[in-house]
């Protein structure tokens, strides 16, 4: 009897419901006289007509789309700091065609995409009811976007401006790069000999330079483009398919001529939905080569860190192939390789399977079908699901030891995924407690997350300690032209803890032995100016990435903006048997590659003691 008044008194709760909201359906909405796009946009990220209704809005189909149409003003208000265009949503196609004069009537939204509220709105007219007025009309001209048209200020947003850019109270396209955009939304612009800085990725996204990035600094040396200082925009400019497909493209390939799109708001950035695109002209750039010299020097000890992307036995052949290519030919069969991302056996299967021999497996024997030496594998399995990383796949860090030039690695027992290494003093020097083994890996730091691998080798009679590490990325960071300025990066403060524990372990070595040889590499998902590697050096380690030229440090390329994320540091007793240094170019620009990271090399020379 409870029972059945409780479903009485449910059923009718929610027949209460749907008439209040029927009710506040029917509510008669306010209204505004009949009005142009450029006032619906306002000069304001928000319409100042957001939720009123309006009727008649008058403009040209500039690009039609699966869900709507973009409408134009045909003639604008002449002022650089309102948009001329808006995005008429109509859920399914319109019966509408590029170049139609309409007459729009519907409701002023703020639409957020991906509802991530870190994203900007963009302003739409929903539930339109559309008219067509004239076919076949001119369209509005294109603006043009570069160094002889309008360009981005560098600033992401003016002086003075934080928090919610939406309710900033400040707008300024003059000296804001969201607010410069704003002010385009929606509408038709003009790129002039565009130059790719950035592989085609992502969501289909192609980063490019305005007139072949003339006047544009921070170049990289191979025609990119470095990742600006905080705070500052990128002056790339993201294409993204429109009418007309984006092609695959790498850095320094050409779009000859004009290309015309629509300005869109997604994913965290501003890009350009393309209407025209000029056919692509390659560049020609391809994979380095750190040297075509065979390693015969019994005194140099060559060293690299090289995040391989997801391997595991279900990989692709040509993946395999071209990985251990570069491990060949472009690393020239460097002693030591300390990889990232290593999937278990089963790869993305989420069956339960940690163990990785057989991924290890299928890498040297790659390795050895592309002309290479043999190598040995080493790793510590992790916890099923508990190192982050596609679910199923628990990516490790993995080390292979070239066997046949006097590397040898010390095995010690008692490695497995919980038991910490420690440093074991002794009358020789300090040794590891266990080898391979995990650096702290119990430490809340590493919650989800890869634990450092730290192994013990001997090269010429001389003990050398290596710590692989793959810290956390930044998946989960505000975007850099987001809502919210400065952007949060909550992950900054798990990469900062895991830097202190890895330092923390190579302090308390060093501590035992000044001299000890100890390289801590890999993959730290930051770069050299951080404040992730102002702990992880911490006075005790060189990142010798920096002591390359400015243009040549970088290792990855995200949107169109090279950083350096992979290093190699060193600890003091190494630095004066550095012999050269070299990030091997070829990954991270070139769309298709085995990997989105290049790798690193160094090589040492290390004599007898």
């Amino acid at each position: 009897m409870i029972r059945a008044m409780r479903l009485r008194s449910r059923q009718a709760w929610l027949a209460l419901a749907l008439l209040s909201a029927l009710l506040l359906a029917a509510a008669p909405q306010p209204r505004s006289a009949r009005v142009r796009v450029f006032e619906i946009q306002g000069a304001a990220h928000v319409s100042p007509l957001a939720g009123r209704l309006v009727e008649g809005v008058p403009g040209i189909v500039t690009a039609v789309r699966n869900n709507g149409f973009s409408l134009q003003d045909a003639e604008g208000d002449g002022r650089p700091d309102t948009s001329d265009a808006v995005f008429v949503f109509t859920r399914s196609a319109a019966a509408v065609s590029v170049g139609d004069s309409v007459l729009v009537s519907g409701q002023i939204r703020e639409f957020r995409p991906g509802d991530d509220e870190n994203n900007l709105s963009v302003t739409e007219i929903v539930g339109p009811t559309v008219s067509v007025v004239a076919s076949g009309q001119p369209l509005p001209s294109p603006v043009l976007l570069g160094p002889r048209g309008r360009s981005a200020p560098a600033q992401v947003v003016a002086e003075g401006v934080s928090g919610d850019v939406e309710q900033a109270g400040l707008y300024a396209p003059d000296a804001s790069t969201l607010d410069f955009f704003e002010s385009l939304e929606g509408m038709r612009v003009q790129i002039d000999d565009a130059i790719v800085v950035g592989p085609r990725g992502g969501p289909g996204e192609l980063p490019v330079l305005p007139d072949e990035g003339t006047g544009v600094p921070r170049r990289t040396v191979r025609g990119g483009l470095l990742a600006p200082p905080p705070g500052e925009a990128a002056p790339s400019l993201v294409l993204v398919d429109g009418a007309v497909r984006v092609p695959p493209a790498s850095v320094g390939d050409r779009l000859p001529g004009q290309t015309v799109g629509i300005v869109d708001y997604a994913f965290g950035g501003y890009r350009i939905r393309t209407e025209t695109l000029p056919s692509l002209i390659l560049g020609g750039i391809g994979p380095e080569a750190a040297s075509n010299e065979p390693m015969t020097d019994p005194s140099v000890l060559a060293v690299a860190t090289f995040n391989v992307e997801n391997v595991s036995p279900r990989e692709r052949p040509a993946k395999l192939t071209r990985l251990a290519e570069t491990v060949v030919t472009r690393l020239a069969a460097p002693d030591l390789v300390v990889v990232q991302e290593i999937q278990d056996d089963s790869g993305a299967a989420d069956d339960g399977t940690v163990g990785a021999g057989r991924t290890g497996r299928v890498l040297t024997d790659a390795i050895l079908a592309a002309g290479g030496p043999a190598y040995t594998y080493r790793e510590i399995a992790p916890e099923n699901n508990l190192d982050g990383g596609e679910p199923g796949a628990n990516i490790r860090i993995g080390v292979l030891v070239r066997a046949d030039r006097g590397l040898a690695f010390v095995e010690r027992p008692g490695g497995d995924a919980v038991t910490p290494v420690a440093v074991v003093p002794d009358a020789d020097g300090p040794h590891l407690s266990i080898s391979p083994g995990r650096v702290a890996p119990a430490s809340p730091a590493w919650t989800e997350s890869r634990k450092p691998l730290a192994a013990e080798l001997t090269f010429n009679g001389r003990r050398l300690f290596v710590v692989g590490c793959h810290f956390a990325s930044k998946r989960g960071s505000q975007p850099r032209l987001g809502r919210f300025q400065p952007p949060g990066s909550p992950t900054d403060t798990r990469r900062q803890a895991q830097a202190r524990e890895v330092h923390a372990f190579a302090a308390e070595l060093l501590a035992a032995d000044p001299q000890a040889l100890l390289l801590v590499l890999g993959d730290l998902n930051d770069t050299p100016d951080s404040e992730t590697l102002a702990h992880l050096t911490g006075g005790l380690l060189a990142d010798l990435i920096t002591t390359l030229p400015e243009d040549e440090q970088y290792s990855y390329v995200f949107g169109g903006q090279a950083e350096a994320i992979d290093h190699i540091l060193a600890s003091p007793a190494l630095l004066g048997t550095v012999l050269d240094v070299d990030v091997v170019h070829g990954n991270a620009e070139i769309v298709g590659a085995p990997s989105d990271h290049d790798p690193m090399l160094v090589r040492f020379r290390l004599t007898p003691p």
